[in-house]
């Protein structure tokens, strides 16, 4: 479970490099490397001093790069990106989003508790982690299950003679998986435990 933290604490080391150098050049005036250092830099920042709008704000400007990308990619004509990994980018940019605010919560909650080793604190902070735990694997069942989905329907769409190419086809599939993961944020349940100890 810590090692599972830890990587979601600094995916954007991984991830921002990863979505960067699969934009075209044109689309970020061949900055790749300053874009990718400062946006996985604020990542990281934002998930150690537990500030959410840096961890939202990375993300989404790494959304925004994709969607530049593929734009550029369309209107310049140049070879298009797989379908299925530009889908896979957009599922787990918004994967890891999701994944990093129950993080925070969970640190913010933890750190409440200090350095007291009773045995109610033992328990709350037992609770934390399962409540760390349930919400991590509902959002991998829910990124993956929105990623499957939505290549199924690209092959459908393939089959049916829909041109899975274009870019409003994609963000339909990418709108759906946005609002499933938008549900699941809005209706969360926050730990048991934190109204507890207060």
């Amino acid at each position: 479970m810590r090692g599972l933290v830890l990587l979601i604490k600094f995916h954007h080391l991984g991830l921002a490099p990863w979505i960067l150098f699969s934009v075209p050049s044109a689309a970020v005036v061949g900055l790749q490397v300053p874009f990718a250092g400062i946006t996985a830099v604020l990542g990281v920042v934002g998930m150690i001093l537990r500030r959410r709008w840096l961890v939202l704000g990375s993300s989404l400007s790494l959304l925004g790069f994709l969607i530049l990308g593929k734009v550029t990619s369309d209107l310049t004509a140049l070879e298009p990106v797989d379908t299925a990994v530009l889908l896979l980018q957009f599922v787990a940019i918004l994967f890891l989003m999701e994944a990093s605010m129950p993080v925070v919560q969970y640190e913010d909650d933890f750190a409440l508790l200090g350095e007291r080793d009773d045995e109610l604190s033992r328990r709350v902070a037992t609770r934390l982690a399962q409540w760390l735990r349930s919400q991590l694997y509902a959002d991998a069942r829910l990124g993956i299950g929105s990623f499957l989905t939505s290549l199924g329907l690209l092959i459908v769409g393939s089959f049916a003679g829909v041109g899975i190419g274009h870019l409003a086809v994609l963000a339909v599939f990418v709108l759906a998986a946005v609002v499933a993961l938008l549900f699941l944020l809005t209706y969360r349940r926050e730990p048991e435990t934190t109204s507890r100890s207060k």
